[in-house]
């Protein structure tokens, strides 16, 4: 291999120049860490209100938040050397010292986002902070202050957003269609709305209404409005907590799956978050529940002490880092796996029944949808897990079975749903959820290994 010619010396001329960077140019250096496309800037915009104690919110976007996108609440507002304030680099309400660094309960807490996104984008900021007569407004033409004057308007904060990025093209090539943009933002606007089933959500599109959620006292209406009510009553409640770790919220039962991640929202102290840790220790807990390639809907919230967890890794705060991760990972998993184990998914009843379910015309139960009910079910979470008993004949007069079923007197009759196994026995057919069983019989021969 040929030597390779020595480095020559720079001359003075040559030699590298050090110059401050232009404040202009420092704003959109952290646009580019902190504003990815339209749905980023909603983020931003509806966490600094959250902060501020809104309890409505209302978001506007045309055309994906390409062309023009607005967040109004009824927070606390600004004065306007507060607003002012607010469009300077590192200048926050939520931050005094670095010990408070180490404390962070807010969502918010840079003090880059207002700045950043005024550097690359037409802003303007309407602003009345409580108590006061008049309203503040503030216009910022790519990182250039062009209009500081008193204005009307309620109390509260109103911030526009138009044309984004048209000060740098080069980042505007890169977004994508309308309708990809606008599914950003009505996913990260979903997963905070149900994190917060206390503030109501208008969300307009092009002009027209397209989410409405009111405020609600229940998470799981929440919810149901967000997602949907079929997801809604799939959900058991899960709440555990262990190691100074709390995690709390809803997962699917084992009979409702679907076919991407997507319905999995994990929040930590509040935050949404990605986490891989987090989300592998609930997908374990599934893994012998649901079929490959099949995953649950989950709303998990974990709550631990602001000084057990860094969310200051992240420029957009998507990512956390825990001081114990084995604790988080443990907790998690063992809250999930004890909500499942201590459900029925077969037979309805928390006892057995004395006497039939009530039924209707076509002769099945009239429990709730999706859920197989047997006459006299037992007591055990499983319908095979603790000696099943054979269903209650109809006549009165004949004396109940008392047999223990077996799997291996049962005929299989077909297959519904994907999920359900039809089998015959003797006097009766039965629905048996196959995942959830399989599920049962890894558990215990966990248990007895």
């Amino acid at each position: 291999m040929p030597e390779l010619p020595p480095r020559r010396p720079l001359t003075n001329s040559e030699a590298p120049r050090i110059r401050r960077l232009d404040p202009t140019l420092i704003d959109q250096i952290a646009a580019g860490e902190v504003v990815e496309r339209p749905a980023s800037v909603v983020k931003e915009l509806v966490e600094n209100a959250l902060d501020a104690g809104a309890e409505r919110l209302r978001v506007e976007l045309r055309d994906g938040g390409r062309s023009f996108l607005a967040v109004t609440d009824d927070g606390c507002g600004m004065t306007p050397e507060e607003a002012r304030l607010a469009l300077e680099r590192h200048a926050t309400s939520k931050l005094a010292s670095s010990d408070d660094l180490r404390a962070i309960t807010s969502f918010g807490f840079r003090g880059e986002a207002l700045p950043a996104i005024a550097s690359v984008s037409k802003l303007r900021l309407r602003t009345r902070a409580r108590g006061r007569e008049e309203a503040w407004e503030i216009q910022v033409d790519g990182g250039r202050r062009e209009l500081d004057r008193a204005a009307a308007g309620p109390e509260g904060t109103r911030i526009e957003v138009a044309e984004l990025f048209a000060h740098v093209p080069a980042r505007r090539k890169f977004l994508k269609t309308d309708a990809t943009e606008w599914s950003h933002v009505a996913d990260w606007l979903a997963r905070v709305a149900l994190a917060r089933p206390d503030v109501h959500f208008d969300v307009q599109r092009d002009g027209r209404p397209s989410l409405a959620w009111p405020a609600v006292e229940n998470p799981v209406d929440r919810v149901a409005a967000v997602l949907s009510e079929e997801q809604a009553a799939s959900l058991v409640p899960v709440s555990a907590a262990a190691g100074g770790v709390r995690v709390a919220g809803h997962v699917s039962r084992p009979d409702h799956h679907r076919g991407t991640a997507a319905g999995i929202h994990l929040y930590v102290n509040g935050r949404p978050v990605r986490d891989r840790l987090l989300r592998h220790a609930l997908l374990d807990v599934y893994r012998d529940v649901l079929p490959r390639g099949r995953f649950p809907t989950a709303i998990l919230f974990v709550e631990l002490p602001t000084g057990a967890v860094d969310v200051n890794v992240h420029p957009a705060k998507w990512e956390v880092r825990f001081a114990d991760p084995r604790a988080a990972h443990r907790a998690l998993r063992e809250a999930v796996r004890g909500a499942l184990g201590e459900r029925r998914w077969l037979g309805g009843a928390a006892a057995a029944a004395p006497h039939p379910p009530a039924r209707d015309s076509s002769g099945f139960g009239t429990g709730p949808p999706g859920e197989a009910r047997v006459a006299d079910a037992p007591a055990g979470d499983w319908l095979f897990a603790q000696g099943a008993r054979e269903p209650v004949p109809e006549s009165l007069d004949a004396p109940p079975a008392t047999a223990p079923l077996r799997f291996s007197d049962l005929q299989l009759v077909g297959q519904v749903l994907g999920t359900y196994l039809i089998v015959e026995g003797k006097d009766a057919v039965l629905m048996v959820d196959q995942h959830a069983a399989h599920w049962r019989a890894g558990s215990s021969a966990r248990r007895c290994c």
